[in-house]
Order: structure tokens, then C-alpha cells, then sequence
């Protein structure tokens, strides 16, 4: 408890720090006079309490001008507290300059180690996906093939709708080099030879609706392996959506080398990954793109360095690679990771 004596000692103080903090309400202090005045008024304070600082002293102090002060008896800590440090989750934002404009429909920033969004556009509205598809094509793949086994290419693969890699009808190929034309250069023949290989058209596409439910893409339903656009847009995802699936396709370690690679050679082509920012910017490391008339331009984009990891998703766009550009750009300039 605080003595008659000691009340009597801190009502002087206690009338100091409210005129104070009153005076610097009104904005007439500097901060560094401020500050120092509230250093030698809070050492006058410990010395009153002769270092037998209480919970009980507190009372003598105006709300929001102590700031972890400590005595044997009780240490007090208040991150809202005058001088108090405050602890920041990075990446936080440090500028307010707009976000660009960009011509997708929908749209969306996150950092991936805090999971925190640093910008989105209608990340929740239906777009067609288009050959971002494919990850989720890969993912069940992945779960029906082992990886020495061969893919032969059926004859409607071959002339399917979509770009594709040209492989030959009835063409042997080992499994690892259909992964790679799938996702590199986002061949429409790979992923038609996955969906039929092993079991039906059908029940492969319920696998990918099946996987897709596992990862919660809630506003996700694909009705084939190669992205191209549904009837009365019954192919459909969202930016959100394809944030979880980018998220679960990068933390498998085969498929996430293959979406960094500039070309391969699978079935005795030689492709190139349609994503040209890997050959733009530094530290891309993937991941796929997609193109339909129904669509638009669709663009899953991953950027790592020693200190951010972002994954950017437009849906919609006219021009995918300037509205990343512009996203990726905006977002170093207006956040800090450190």
C-alpha cells in the first residue's frame, strides 16, 4: 500500500503528468521534450515510492503515461502505455500510395509465410480458371501414377482442343516428361492422356472436384483436366480458391521445380513454359498460367526472395503479365517485411 507520506509526495507528480498529458493533447510539445519530461517525472515517481512500487501506486499515475516501469514488487507492461514498444506483424504497411489499376476482374496478394492479404479485387467472385486448371490435373496425377511408369497418348488426345505439345497417337511416354509438358508449356494432350490412362474421363474429374473440396476451394468446380471454358460457366473457380490450390501445389517438391523451369524437353519436344516473368524478374519461381475466350487471362504468379514470399492470382485480365508487374511492384514499395 502507499503511505500518508508517500501520497503526499506524489500528489505534485500526479498533477505534473495530467497537465501534461493535457498540454500535449492539444499537439504544443515536441516529441523529444515530451519524452523527457516524462523520463525525469517518472524517476521523481520511483523515487516517492522509495522503489516499493506496487500495483496500488498505479492509481497516481495518469492512465497512459507509465510505461514499463519495474520494482521487485510487480513489473507492469502495457504495449498501448506512452513510450511502450509497439510490436508489429510483418509485413506491414508503410505507404499509402493506391494500388495500381489493372484490368483483371478479380485479383489477389498474399504474403505466404503470415498468410496476410495485401490486396485484393473480387477475390471471391466466379471466373473461369482456365489452364490454371492444370495444377489440380497434376495433383491427381501425382496420386494415380508412380513415377517410372509410361503414358501411352490415346488418338483423341491428339486432337484435342487447346495448345498442345504434339505427341504422336499411341506414343510412349515416360510420366515425369507428361507432368513436365503439362505444366511448362501447359499442353492440352498431357493432361487429356493423364485423365484417361489410368481410369475414366469421369472419375478422374471427380477426383480433382474431390481434392478440390479437401482443399476447401468452396467456389471451385472443374469439369475437365485441361481448363477449357464450361458450358453457361460451370468450369469456374476464384482468386481465393486458386490461392489454395498454388499453396498445396507448392508444397509438393516435384511439382513446384517444374513450374520454375524456362523449358524442357518431354516426348522429344522441346517446350517452354509460357510464363515469361521467369525470364523478367528475378526471383520468380512460378507458377502457371492459363488463356480462353470465356476467361480471359488468368496468372498464378509466385515471387520469393530472402525476405518475402507472395503468390499474386488475376483472373480476367487483358494483359496478365503487367497487371502482376504492377501488383508485385506496388506491394514492395508499400509493405516491409523486416
Amino acid at each position: 500500500m502507499v503511505s500518508t507520506v508517500q501520497k503526499i509526495g506524489l500528489f505534485p507528480i500526479k498533477i505534473a503528468l495530467k497537465a501534461l498529458a493535457a498540454t500535449d493533447r492539444l499537439g504544443s510539445i515536441p516529441e523529444t521534450v515530451f519524452m523527457a519530461v516524462v523520463a525525469l517525472l517518472s524517476m521523481l515517481f520511483l523515487f516517492s515510492t522509495s522503489g516499493n512500487l506496487t500495483v496500488s501506486s498505479l492509481i497516481y499515475i495518469p492512465q497512459g503515461i507509465s510505461a514499463s516501469l519495474y520494482s521487485p514488487a510487480v513489473q507492469i507492461q502495457n504495449s498501448n502505455v506512452l513510450g511502450a514498444a509497439v510490436k508489429r506483424e510483418f509485413p506491414y504497411k508503410i505507404s499509402q500510395e493506391e494500388a495500381p489499376y489493372i484490368t483483371a476482374k478479380s485479383a489477389l496478394v498474399k504474403d505466404v509465410k503470415s498468410n496476410k492479404t495485401l490486396f485484393e479485387l473480387d477475390s471471391n467472385e466466379k471466373y473461369a480458371p482456365a489452364s490454371t486448371t492444370k495444377l489440380m490435373t497434376a495433383l491427381v496425377a501425382l496420386d494415380l501414377f508412380d513415377s517410372n511408369e509410361v503414358v501411352g497418348i490415346p488418338a483423341i488426345c491428339t486432337t484435342i482442343e487447346g495448345s498442345k505439345a504434339g505427341f504422336s497417337e499411341g506414343q510412349e511416354i515416360p510420366f515425369e516428361e507428361v507432368l513436365d509438358a503439362l505444366l511448362v508449356s501447359s499442353s492440352a494432350d498431357a493432361a487429356c492422356a493423364l485423365a484417361t490412362t489410368k481410369e475414366s474421363y469421369t472419375d478422374f474429374i471427380s477426383r480433382m472436384n474431390e481434392k478440390a473440396g479437401q482443399l476447401e476451394m468452396v467456389n471451385t468446380v472443374f469439369t475437365n483436366p485441361i481448363g477449357l471454358d464450361g458450358v453457361n460457366g460451370e468450369h469456374h473457380s476464384t482468386s481465393q480458391d486458386l490461392y489454395k490450390l498454388a499453396f498445396e501445389v507448392t508444397k509438393v517438391d516435384k511439382l513446384k521445380e517444374i513450374v520454375q523451369v524456362k523449358e524442357v524437353q518431354a516426348g522429344g519436344k522441346l517446350l517452354y513454359n509460357t510464363n515469361k516473368l521467369l525470364w523478367e524478374i528475378p526471383q520468380t519461381v512460378g507458377i502457371k498460367t492459363g488463356t480462353t475466350a470465356e476467361a480471359g487471362e488468368v496468372l498464378i504468379y509466385e515471387y520469393k526472395d530472402s525476405d518475402k514470399d507472395l503468390i499474386i492470382i488475376v483472373m480476367g485480365s487483358r494483359d496478365r503479365f503487367v497487371d502482376t508487374r504492377a501488383l508485385l511492384y506496388w506491394a514492395q514499395k508499400a509493405f516491409t517485411w523486416k
